[in-house]
């Protein structure tokens, strides 16, 4: 049952890292003619709000990006849970 709580503070603190890396690493300025780029540390949304020429190459969605952003959250905030653990185990 401990194990199980540790995986859920992992799953919690991984999507807390993810959303808020997110919102403070993206740039959002595709309303203003510029890119708006979400993604951390990988870019996997960018697309503009402004006319374009050639959309294909300035429009783009990838989804390796995201599950890599989504491991890189996890993986991170395991280590954070690991070593909150370790703390607390021995104090």
């Amino acid at each position: 049952m401990k194990s199980f709580k540790y995986l859920r503070l992992t799953l919690i603190v991984g999507m807390a890292i993810f959303i808020i890396s997110n919102l403070i690493f993206s740039g959002y300025s595709g309303m203003y003619d510029g890119l708006t780029k979400v993604g951390f540390p990988f870019v996997f949304l960018q697309d503009t709000g402004g006319k374009c020429y050639d959309c294909k190459s300035i429009k783009w969605f990838k989804v390796i990006y995201l599950l890599i952003d989504l491991l890189f959250s996890l993986v991170l905030a395991r280590i954070l849970v690991l070593v909150f653990k370790r703390k607390t185990v021995f104090d």
